[in-house]
């Protein structure tokens, strides 16, 4: 039996190490981001590459390779990555894919994609009013919300006097344009600004406020529950009015033989009384008068016939 020298031969290794799993991946309040992985188990393995990208659908770019040489005594593989990036930015997430090289640089497929949320900390755009409406007894607030995304609520703030802090008023909804107070009260001038809040807890700046005034208009309720009576010959009309404040009175008006009514008298209590003849028809009706101008309808008369 004869035999051949003994010759080495090196195979060309083909094949690429498993896809790396992801372990852990976060990010603080200064930006720094911490990603693990779990360390490949191959004999042959030599490290990693870390990709990264601000969308999903763009080219993912190499930040960072962590190889060890094929000749090192120490063979220590990095699997905890950091990164940092920047805070002020429109993007919300950053995305990391990474791959696993042998020494032969047969590189695996990418890893499944971690998904970090950027902390945000860029405040919604400013609400914008568009016009204000004062009417007696409300006023009527139009308004262009914040734009942003991220928007979670939108709060109204009034206050009676510039020179103190806002003071919350009411909680919007985030498609509302118009907003009604009807809790306005007349003569009182109320100032308004709104205030946009994202899922993060930034607020925007204050809306430039505006101001409005339910105005008074002069006109006063009339006197309710108007009677007419007759005790011995005299006739006795009674109404009722809230408030009767001091300088408030009331006109009596009495039918003219034309059937219209025209002023009689006027008092300050909720009773008026005069005599009259008995084969005579009369009627009656009350407007109220106030210290500051104000003044009712004439109310529905009341007629006596004897």
């Amino acid at each position: 039996i004869s035999t051949s020298l003994s010759s080495a031969v090196t195979l060309i290794d083909t094949i690429p190490p498993a896809v790396p799993v992801w372990i852990s991946g976060e990010i603080d309040s200064l930006g720094v981001v911490t990603l693990q992985v779990e360390r490949n188990p191959e004999r042959d393995f030599m490290g990693y590459r870390l990709f990264r990208a601000n969308d999903p659908e763009h080219e993912f770019s190499v930040i960072f390779e962590g190889f060890v040489d094929d000749d090192s005594l120490q063979y220590k593989i990095p699997t905890v990555f950091t990164d940092t990036v920047t805070l002020n930015s429109l993007t919300p997430r950053i995305y990391y894919k990474v791959k696993a090289l042998d020494f032969n640089f047969n590189q695996s497929d990418f890893s499944e994609m971690m998904v970090i949320d950027r902390p945000d900390t860029i405040p919604p755009t400013t609400p914008v009013f568009r016009r204000v409406v004062s009417r007696t007894n409300e006023i009527e607030l139009h308004f262009a919300l914040s734009e942003s995304r991220d928007v979670a609520s939108h709060e109204l703030y009034r206050i009676t006097d510039m020179q103190e802090p806002w003071e919350f008023y009411f909680l919007l909804e985030n498609n509302q344009q118009v907003f009604i107070d009807t809790f306005a009260i007349q003569g009182t001038t109320y100032y308004y600004s709104i205030r946009a809040i994202d899922h993060s807890g930034n607020h925007s700046d204050f809306a430039r406020p505006v101001f409005g005034k339910a105005y008074d208009d002069g006109v006063r309720p009339p006197v309710e529950n108007l009677s007419i009576n007759e005790e011995e010959g005299i006739l006795l009309l009674r109404w009722e009015y809230e408030p009767v404040n001091e300088g408030t009175f009331f006109a009596v008006y009495k039918s003219n033989g034309n059937g219209k009514m025209v002023y009689h008298r006027r008092t300050q209590e909720l009773i008026f009384t005069e005599r009259y003849r008995s084969d005579e028809n009369r009627q009656y009706a009350v407007k109220v008068f106030t210290a500051d101008g104000g003044e009712s309808v004439l109310s529905e008369p009341v007629t006596w016939q004897p």
